[in-house]
């Protein structure tokens, strides 16, 4: 008993916890409802200004911690278009929902300074964080940067049917979108690899940048 009590305890010690990083999506399966978490870039209604062409790939030139990434082509039609880029309603919860971190690497292609970018959660209904609506300009164009929000401490602005607050307990929160803003009628590629929800911001250099 003593040894089986001693065995237990030292089990403990090495337990990992179960929500310490979930990777949301890793591209290293199929796009476009075939089993990845993101639609069509002109699935959703609120799109505007996409051509038919606009598309998500598996690709495997750029990535960050796997053999693939998701390479999202946007060929714009209007500068003043929109994307709203969803994913399914089937996608994962946040596991860190109140205080965690949600965040993604982006490897913007050379020429796409202007576009504006925001990751969109939701609880019960859409949130979009105020202070993270951030120009491709800030990214910097050819390399990995990633890009973090803080659910702990960002401010968000209600969209259709948000109320500006965070609040997961009314529904659980998961990620619900990314919207894209054009800077001009062109064709514009983001790599876009290891989105994911963790406890703690995976941060670890000054390249990388938290979003309040």
């Amino acid at each position: 008993m003593k040894w089986m009590s001693l065995a237990f305890m030292l089990g403990l010690l090495f337990v990992v916890p179960s929500h310490a990083l979930v990777d949301l999506e890793n591209f290293d399966g199929a796009l476009e409802f075939q089993g990845g978490q993101f639609q069509d870039p002109n699935f959703s209604g609120s799109t505007a200004g996409l051509d038919a062409a606009s598309a998500w790939i598996v690709a495997s030139t750029h990535q960050v911690k796997s053999a693939s990434s998701g390479e999202l082509t946007l060929v714009w039609t209007s500068a003043t278009g929109f994307a709203r880029v969803t994913c399914y309603p089937t996608r994962p919860l946040f596991s860190e929902a109140n205080t965690g971190f949600i965040g993604m690497y982006i490897y913007p292609e050379v020429g796409t300074a202007g576009v504006q970018f925001c990751m969109v959660p939701r609880d019960a209904g859409y949130e979009q964080p105020a202070s993270s609506v951030v120009a491709a300009t800030d990214v910097p164009e050819g390399q990995w940067t990633l890009y973090e929000l803080d659910l702990s401490t960002a401010t968000f602005t209600g969209w259709i049917t948000g109320n500006g607050l965070w609040d997961p307990a009314s529904g659980a929160g998961d990620l619900e979108a990314l919207f894209f803003w054009p800077a001009a009628v062109r064709t514009d590629a983001f790599f876009i690899d290891s989105v994911y929800n963790s406890a703690t911001s995976l941060k670890s250099s000054v390249d990388d940048w938290t979003l309040y």
